[in-house]
């Protein structure tokens, strides 16, 4: 008898895989492979630190900023960022995220962090 087709598109994998098949058509990775691999890239790259909870999503740098004075806010349709440094008025001007995530760095930089972005290689 035929085992029952569980997959009606066109997972093979998983069709092999409930029919008990020992093959399933991947060639498995040992994990002394992918351990050299991570060995070689920390070798070449170093290791980097961070706190836990440091992100560089949304609401950690808003976070890291409003610990620091600033002020991050959302301008028109969430595609650019307004930073209002402390004790400064008027309205400053919208930058996208890129520019913020470097203006977070350069403040990690002069507290002695680790920047979130790794600088390009030399």
């Amino acid at each position: 008898m035929k085992p029952p087709r569980i997959s009606k598109g066109y997972d093979a994998i998983a069709q092999r895989l409930v029919e008990g098949v020992e093959d399933i058509g991947r060639k498995q990775i040992a994990r002394a492979e992918v351990s050299s691999i991570v060995k070689a890239y920390i070798q070449r790259n170093g290791v980097r630190r961070f706190d836990a909870g440091t992100s560089g999503d949304y609401q950690a740098v808003k976070t890291f900023l409003a610990d620091r004075g600033y002020t991050l806010t959302t301008h028109g349709r969430a595609s650019s960022y307004i930073i209002k440094a402390p004790g400064k008025r008027g309205r400053p001007k919208a930058t996208n995220w890129t520019k913020v995530v470097e203006f977070v760095d350069e403040l990690r930089r002069s507290e002695g962090l680790e920047p979130l972005k790794r600088r390009a290689a030399a």
